[in-house]
């Protein structure tokens, strides 16, 4: 598979596996977006593993690994911790920006309101004056 591919099936892979990164989900039902901007700890949570990439890329997880480190020597991703059989990777803070991007795009036109608009509202909804 040429690099281009694996690059493409990373990303898919990265973008499936950290959405919940994004996403918050409050008791009551409550769901909010975390983040207005990616930022350190968006790109610090927004990992994923070799078995994500298999997934997308329906590969074997050896395969998946293989890949994965082909892409990182390119310099196209970050591997993070090293296991017997599986491992965690990360995308570039550019690339891993631009999906966390493409996931609160998605999120506000899903109607989700960001974490402290919500807590602004409760503030108001709960204030004796409202």
């Amino acid at each position: 598979m040429d690099i281009e591919k694996i690059h493409e099936n990373a990303k898919a892979a990265a973008k499936r596996a950290t959405r919940w990164v994004y996403r918050a989900c409050y008791v009551g039902g409550a769901e909010t977006i975390k983040f207005r901007e990616p930022c350190d700890r968006s790109r610090e949570l927004s990992t994923f593993h070799s078995w994500d990439y298999a997934t997308v890329a329906g590969v074997s997880g050896a395969t998946a690994r293989r890949h994965l480190r082909r892409l990182a020597q390119a310099g196209e991703a970050v591997e993070l911790k090293r296991h017997s059989s599986a491992c965690m990777f990360r995308l570039t803070d550019e690339e891993t920006d631009r999906i966390g991007r493409e996931h609160i795009a998605e999120l506000k036109t899903e109607g989700l309101m960001f974490d402290d608009e919500l807590r602004d509202k409760r503030k108001t909804d709960l204030s004796p004056n409202a």
